[in-house]
C-alpha cells in the first residue's frame, strides 16, 4: 500500500479524527476524548474516586445527562 493511500485510509479510522467517527462496527456512535491537565487534574482524581476508573465513563455520561435534562 503506497503512503498517500495509508494517510487516506488512517484519516477514517476513530483515533485519527474521533470528532467525525459516527459509527463503530455499523453501530451510530459518537466520541469525545477529554484530557485534564494542570488543576483539572483533581477533578479527575475526585472522579475516580467517587467512581472507580471501571466506571468513570458511565459516571462522565451520567453527569452529562443529568446536566443537559
Amino acid at each position: 500500500m503506497g503512503a498517500k493511500r495509508h494517510c487516506i485510509l488512517s484519516k477514517m479510522f476513530l483515533w485519527a479524527h474521533p470528532e467525525n467517527y459516527e459509527h463503530i462496527a455499523g453501530e451510530q456512535q459518537r466520541v469525545i476524548v477529554v484530557m485534564f491537565t494542570g488543576d483539572e487534574i483533581e477533578d479527575y482524581n475526585r472522579l475516580i474516586e467517587m467512581a472507580g476508573k471501571e466506571n468513570a465513563q458511565q459516571a462522565i455520561k451520567d453527569i452529562i445527562h443529568d446536566s443537559l435534562t
